[in-house]
């Protein structure tokens, strides 16, 4: 209608021609504007996928920021102070127990099975191969090397080793069926979250369990430590009592610290794991409190025959330490500075790791000069007897015989004295460069 009435001033001759001519115009101008209108769709898109890519880019850098902060020794991961994190328990426990994905978590662990059955078979038989040996070989070489300690008749420090293996694998079946189950639940590559946090708290389980229980079995009445060490029955005793109500303590936190440290939810591992740790950190001091008073049964004779040595002089300085060092560690990740204290507790436990077997090498080298000085003081006894056998029979030596031997009991003390101070004093080099 427009261009018809912007031909009226055209004559009629070429109005026509001024038509088509319009029209083509028109036409053209319409696909131009089709073509700008298209065009600025898919500027429009791709202007909204930079908008979402930059939105993405910024999320990956708050969470690379938040991540480096948390593990930043000296930076806060904890913004909450701790009487509010008390509400984030029963949402973290109901995380832990989430019923409706457990059986799909299942499946997945049986699909997985059934991808790779050699090496779940090669497992099974392990397992059904370790509780045997452990229950009934073990068990009963441990009681037999316990009792032929210290046997007039042979005595050898290869059963003192041999008898540290046979407690290893006594208490090795139950830690093995936790570690097997957390690579059972981990083995699926889609596998839930909650399933990953089980299976890392079930493998922290088992080596924590692997750690207390040979130390339990090792403490035993009829156990290594007062057969072939001789330690006192009541420094034993002491340290068993307490490990009864440490050790159920440190499973469960030590189980939670690490299932809630494993998955994503940062609320529950600032709550019901943070709580966890500082329950675990807390029983740890009080348990070194309770075994390690200088007039407590495990140290009070040890402090009383060194009583001039460095260790009695400065027994308050690093009992301190050993009992402050955990609980101050709790009160920092009560602070704030959660991720920091788990690492440095872990530093902790391998320390008190290291401490445990420099003891036992320190111990297994004890015996083993004992055991030279007890060999000795029987060939003496013998030869004694024997000397005492031939004067009271009246009898004379003939001339090619050899002289009897001198006596070498002050020699025998002064070796003795000089090797435990070499062992000493390479144990402590050895606790300084672990350290």
């Amino acid at each position: 209608k427009r261009v018809e009435e912007a031909l009226l001033p055209v004559p009629s001759a070429q109005r026509a021609e001024a038509r088509e001519v319009a029209q083509e115009l028109l036409q053209d101008r319409r696909d131009l504007l089709d073509a700008l209108i298209h065009e600025q769709g898919l500027l429009l898109e791709r202007l909204l996928a930079l908008r979402r890519i930059a939105a993405e880019q910024i999320q990956i850098a708050l969470a690379f920021r938040q991540y480096v902060e948390e593990r930043i020794l000296w930076v806060r991961s904890a913004s909450k102070a701790p009487w509010e994190v008390v509400p984030e328990v029963g949402p973290a426990l109901a995380y832990l127990l989430a019923a409706p994905t457990w059986p799909d978590a299942f499946k997945r662990c049986w699909d997985t099975v059934q991808q790779r059955p050699k090496w779940f078979a090669l497992g099974a038989l392990g397992l059904a191969l370790v509780f045997p040996l452990s229950l009934l070989v073990s068990r009963r070489r441990l009681r037999v090397l316990c009792e032929r300690a210290w046997n007039p008749e042979g005595d050898s420090l290869l059963w003192t080793l041999e008898g540290l293996l046979h407690t290893a694998i006594v208490a090795l079946p139950i830690p093995m069926v936790l570690l097997g189950l957390s690579q059972f639940l981990s083995a699926p590559p889609d596998q839930h979250e909650v399933a990953r946090a089980w299976a890392a708290g079930l493998e922290a389980t088992a080596s924590t369990l692997l750690v207390l229980e040979f130390v339990r079995l090792l403490l035993r009445s009829d156990g290594l430590a007062e057969r072939h060490f001789r330690w006192r029955s009541q420094a034993t005793a002491l340290v068993r009592w307490h490990l009864r109500w440490f050790m159920p303590l440190a499973l469960v936190t030590g189980f939670l610290v690490a299932a809630l440290g494993r998955q994503g939810t940062t609320a529950y591992d600032d709550s019901l794991g943070l709580l966890a740790f500082v329950v675990q950190a807390f029983a740890l001091s009080v348990l070194v409190q309770r075994t390690l008073r200088p007039k407590g049964a495990l140290l009070s004779g040890f402090l009383r025959r060194a009583k001039d040595g460095w260790l009695a002089k400065l027994r308050f300085v690093w009992l301190g330490l050993a009992v402050g060092l955990p609980a101050a560690l709790a009160l920092f990740a009560l602070f704030g500075f959660h991720y920091s204290a788990l690492l440095l507790y872990t530093r902790l436990e391998a320390t008190c790791l290291l401490l445990l077997g420099l003891v036992l090498i320190n111990s297994s080298l004890k015996r083993w000069l004992s055991l030279i000085r007890f060999h000795l003081a029987l060939e003496q006894a013998q030869q004694r007897e024997q000397a005492k056998a031939e004067e009271e029979s009246g009898g004379e030596a003939a001339p090619g015989d050899a002289p009897p031997k001198p006596e070498i009991h002050n020699k025998q003390t002064v070796l003795s004295a000089q090797s435990r101070q070499l062992i000493r004093s390479a144990l402590g080099v050895a606790l300084l460069l672990g350290f």
